[in-house]
């Protein structure tokens, strides 16, 4: 059988030896190969089995233009729990990324290195959730195939251990359905239908917890706190993770969009924050804080608002505070941007810095998360506060999601604008930041407006 569209029948059979000699040699070969460039979305809908990823960012991220990346299966998963998690997850780790030998085709030299990619909880402990079955502590895979998307350039890469090529035939025809499926020109199949909104976080309710809030910022306990509420929707059949990705992508936003499947669960959002990404000694994060919903007022009020720059210069300074033992010195602007999404504007300051000596990026998110944007001041009462206060469990919501390589780069973003999808039901998740002189009307409508987005990609009119 050829290959569609010309991409393999030169290089595949020159491949198979060597990738079937590696996978006996070290337990896994690799091949990064030419592919038709399609959207991320045709990639999910080809028939390979497996749990799902999506990684799709709207900015480089060292140094490069960024790849839109999906991927399926599983070669490797790495998983702890405890606050220690994201280090044995690296130790992990990176024993399967030094045992893998990459054999490239000459037309994808700049494709990524190989990496894992995950998340971790928002906390370290948490009680049972249905909501988050299959979500551990840390969880982080390298997926078996991976498909990477950059304007009309694209590769596919597939990790593979001995027993998948003891049919080396077999082998070939796979990789064949997959291109077919890449270049296929039907509709994607989307079956979810109309969903609507079945349980959410009463007015009411959430007015106690905002009162509780400030009243522990008032005692002088807290300086901030970030407040969330859970969304429940309803469709009438399940939810499809390429349909939903199609529609967040067509939104627009400068948000980075990901998915991540565990089982039946699929975590999936469309973020605008990058919590930290390191590249080589380069370091780069976003503080986002002081938010105003469109269609509410003139975005520039919110650099006028001394609630709004409370709000955000804490998330600055709290990122300063964190990076701190790690660089020499940090780079950012005095005052805050103002940044403009589709549904809401935000304050918006870039922190840049470099390096003081080698570190991995798992070690910057370990100091980083959570930040003032997601958790608040001081961190350890803000957390607690949470814990007694919230009446949910957070799970991966507000938490870390992204990728590393073996050299420790990587970049990672927090983990917001998202749900939880399992067949039919979906779980929505916003939150907003409370300090002195906050309106727990107001701060409703906030996450009512940070919520739209993801209502709009899962079909809720």
């Amino acid at each position: 059988m050829a290959a569609p569209g010309g991409f393999f029948p030169s290089v595949l059979p020159a491949f198979l030896p060597v990738v079937s000699r590696d996978a006996r040699e070290s337990g896994l070969g690799l091949v990064t190969l030419r592919a038709p460039a399609r959207a991320l979305e045709r990639f999910l809908a080809a028939p390979i089995a497996g749990e799902a990823l999506v990684w799709d960012p709207p900015a480089p991220e060292c140094g490069a233009a960024p790849w839109s990346l999906a991927g399926r299966g599983i070669a490797a998963r790495v998983e702890a729990n405890g606050p220690e998690a994201l280090a044995r997850v690296r130790e992990r780790a990176e024993t399967v990324l030094d045992g893998l030998v990459e054999r490239r085709d000459p037309g994808v030299w700049d494709a990524p290195s190989p990496r894992f990619f995950g998340g971790a909880a928002f906390r370290s402990a948490e009680g049972a959730d249905p909501v988050w079955d299959g979500f551990a502590g840390a969880s982080f895979v390298l997926p078996r195939w991976l498909y990477g998307q950059r304007g009309d350039e694209a590769f596919l890469r597939v990790i593979v251990d001995a027993r998948d090529l003891a049919d080396e035939g077999r082998f070939a025809e796979e990789i064949e359905a997959v291109l077919a499926a890449l270049e296929g020109h039907g509709g994607l199949a989307d079956e979810a239908g109309a969903a609507r909104v079945v349980d959410a976080t009463a007015p009411a309710a959430w007015s106690a917890f905002v009162g509780d809030a400030l009243s522990a910022i008032e005692r002088g306990e807290l300086e901030k706190v970030v407040a969330a509420r859970r969304t429940r929707v309803l469709a009438r059949g399940d939810f499809s993770l390429p349909g939903t990705i199609s529609r967040l992508r067509a939104q627009g936003d400068a948000a980075t969009r990901f998915a991540f499947q565990r089982g039946k669960g699929i975590f999936l959002g469309a973020t605008p924050e990058r919590l930290v990404a390191l590249c080589g000694d380069e370091v780069s994060c976003d503080a986002l804080g002081g938010s105003l919903p469109r269609g509410a007022g003139d975005p520039e009020s919110l650099l006028r608002s001394a609630k709004d720059r409370r709000e955000h210069e804490s998330v600055v300074r709290g990122i300063r505070g964190s990076l701190a033992r790690f660089v020499r010195e940090i780079d950012a602007p005095a005052e805050p941007r103002i940044r403009s999404l589709a549904a809401v504007h935000h304050l918006h300051t870039p922190v840049r810095a470099r390096l003081i000596r080698p570190a991995h990026v798992l070690d910057l998110v370990g100091a980083l998360h959570p930040t003032p944007a997601v958790c608040g001041l001081p961190r350890a009462r803000a957390a607690a506060f949470l814990a007694e206060h919230e009446g949910m469990t957070r799970g991966w919501y507000a938490s870390p999601v992204g990728w590393f390589d073996l050299a420790g780069d990587g970049c990672f973003a927090v983990a917001l604008r998202c749900a939880v999808l399992r067949g039919s039901e979906a779980w929505l998740f916003a939150g907003a930041g409370i300090v002195k002189g906050s309106d727990a009307d107001a701060e409703y409508r906030e996450t009512a407006a940070k919520a739209r987005p993801m209502l709009a990609a899962l079909g809720v009119a």
